[in-house]
C-alpha cells in the first residue's frame, strides 16, 4: 500500500531527498518493523511533506460547510490534515496518510487532554476531506523519546524493558524542562539531546519487540495502521 507521510523533520518520519523521495527516519522505520512483526505489508511510501508546507497548501483550501475547529482545539492541524488528505488523494485513490505531531504537552498540562485534541482535529480533518478511512495520526504523547523510553529503559538499573511504560506519557515534553522525557532517553543512551537518533538506529528499532509497547498514544497509532493496512487487503 501507498503511503504519504508528512512530519516536523528527520528526527520523526524523514525528510525529503532532492529527487521529492522519503529519507526516512526513526519513526517511518517503527512503522516498517511494526508492520513486519505482524505480518502487515511494509508500506511503499511515495513522499513526504513538511508541516510548514502543509500550511501554505492549507491557507489555499476554501473552509467550505465543514465545522472547523477554533485554535484551541487544534484548528492548525485540521487544516493540515485536510492538505495531507488532498495531496494523497492525488497520488492514487488507495493512498494513505501518516500525520506525524508531536503533543508537546508540558508538565502542567493534563496528559490527555492536549492529545485528544489534536488526534480528534487531525481525524476531524481526514474525515472532511473524505479519506478518513486512510487517514492515520501519529501522535506520540508527550514526544517521540517517550515511545523509545518503553524500550530504552532497560538501562536504568532495577529497570527492564517495556516495563510500565505507559508512565512515560505523563513526563514532560518541553525541552526545557529538567525531566523532559528527550532528556530522560539522552541520559540512558549517555548522549546529548542531539545525538539520540545517531545511537538509536535503524538496526536498534528493527531490534525494539514493539507489541510489547503499552501506552495510550502509541497503541491507538498501532490500531490505525492497522486498521488502514486491513482495510487495503479486503476493500
Amino acid at each position: 500500500m501507498d503511503f504519504l507521510l508528512s512530519g516536523e523533520g528527520p528526527s520523526d518520519l524523514g525528510s525529503e531527498e532532492i529527487d521529492g523521495s522519503l529519507k526516512k527516519g526513526p519513526m517511518t522505520y517503527v512503522v516498517d518493523t511494526l508492520c513486519a512483526q505482524n505480518n502487515k505489508p511494509v508500506p511503499n511510501y511515495v513522499g513526504w511533506l513538511s508541516h510548514a508546507k502543509l500550511s501554505k497548501l492549507a491557507a489555499k483550501i476554501t473552509r467550505g460547510a465543514a465545522e472547523r475547529p477554533d485554535k484551541r482545539g487544534g484548528a492548525a492541524i485540521y487544516d493540515q490534515a485536510r492538505a495531507l488528505a488532498m495531496q494523497a488523494k492525488e497520488k492514487g485513490e488507495n493512498c494513505g496518510a501518516v500525520f506525524f505531531c508531536d503533543c508537546d504537552r508540558n508538565a502542567r498540562e493534563r496528559s490527555q487532554a492536549k492529545w485528544d485534541t489534536l488526534y480528534k482535529a487531525m481525524k476531524m480533518g481526514f474525515t472532511d476531506e473524505t479519506m478518513g478511512h486512510l487517514g492515520i495520526p501519529m501522535i506520540p504523547n508527550p514526544r517521540s523519546e517517550a515511545w523509545f523510553l518503553a524500550y530504552y529503559q532497560k538501562n536504568e538499573p532495577g529497570q527492564q524493558a517495556y516495563n510500565h511504560s505507559e508512565r512515560f506519557e505523563e513526563m514532560s515534553g518541553n525541552d526545557s524542562s529538567p525531566k523532559s522525557v528527550k532528556k530522560r532517553l539522552a541520559s540512558l543512551l549517555g548522549c546529548a539531546e542531539n545525538e539520540i537518533y545517531d545511537r538509536i538506529t535503524e538496526e536498534a528499532i528493527h531490534a525494539i519487540d514493539w507489541n510489547r509497547v503499552n501506552m495510550k498514544s502509541f497503541n491507538q497509532f498501532k490500531m490505525d495502521l492497522f486498521v488502514v493496512l486491513e482495510n487495503s487487503l479486503h476493500p
